[in-house]
């Protein structure tokens, strides 16, 4: 993101979280020197490369991670789809207005997931994944053409209808593929941030909460809300799940905080029982 000729740089108190979190990392100093964060457009973190390939990782920041209040929020900044303006005195627009505000703990959870991400070769994963569907869809041809004698038959036109079937389910195959990946890394993110304490549980929480709700604002705010984004506030999806919805993510957090709070629960009444 830019403000005036220059990036706008990441905020002195976001970028503190942001190294400790790093320095708290179970990662080697020379890769650690790889990550590097800035200020993303929109309002998503962003995470590309990875801390263990040779280019590194960045790591994109919202700039409503700079907000410390309601009245910290430079609406002349916010802008919809097309330049529109935000009608902030509208219901929708004070949601999402009050959506951008996250406490510390949700920052750190949010960044401790990012580097998570980082941590891993996605990329190299997703290549991975693009070689096998290519491999199998190469492979299904192959069979059905040296089975029907399609190519001892010149029969060109049926060549193509099997080539095109075969590209098809190499491209099934690889979404189908990348999705399982991605949903995979998404909960190991979740896990690890959550796994750092109770305070990160609760930040994670508090974090999917507002993103719901700001979903949910421009859900209605966005000329197009409705087909973006669901009623409940989880990107709008026909038949690929791109990412893990976020009411999921919402949930397992919350059922961990209600576990957590449960065992501190029985871990008093007992130690009351003892004395």
């Amino acid at each position: 993101m830019y403000q005036g000729i220059g990036p706008l740089p990441v905020s002195e108190d976001v970028l503190k979280i942001a190294q400790e979190e790093l320095k708290d990392m179970d990662l080697a100093t020379n890769l650690k020197e790889g990550i590097t964060f800035f200020t993303a457009y929109g309002f998503d973190l962003v995470h590309k490369g990875s801390a263990k390939m040779k280019g590194g990782a960045i790591i994109g920041v919202p700039s409503y991670f700079y907000y410390k209040s309601e009245q910290d929020v430079t609406r002349s900044d916010i802008r919809l789809s097309g330049e529109k303006t935000v009608p902030w005195q509208s219901e929708a627009g004070e949601r999402l207005q009050r959506s951008l505000i996250i406490g510390p703990d949700a920052q750190r959870f949010a960044i401790a997931r990012e580097l998570e991400y980082s941590r891993h070769q996605y990329p190299v994963y997703y290549g991975i994944a693009a070689a096998m569907s290519s491999i199998v869809a190469f492979s299904v041809y192959n069979y059905v053409e040296i089975r029907i004698g399609l190519r001892a038959k010149k029969m060109k036109r049926l060549q193509a209808v099997v080539l095109l079937i075969s590209a098809g389910f190499g491209g099934t195959l690889y979404l189908l593929l990348k999705d399982s990946l991605t949903a995979y890394l998404d909960e190991k993110a979740d896990g690890a941030a959550a796994a750092k304490g109770e305070s990160y549980v609760r930040g994670g929480a508090e974090f999917y909460e507002k993103m719901l709700r700001r979903n949910v604002a421009l859900r209605t705010l966005l000329p197009a809300g409705a087909s973006r984004y669901t009623p409940h506030g989880n990107d709008n999806v026909w038949v690929r799940t791109v990412s893990t919805p976020y009411t999921i993510r919402y949930d397992r957090l919350k059922d961990k905080l209600a576990e957590i709070e449960k065992q501190a629960t029985l871990g008093g009444a007992s130690a009351e029982a003892k004395s």
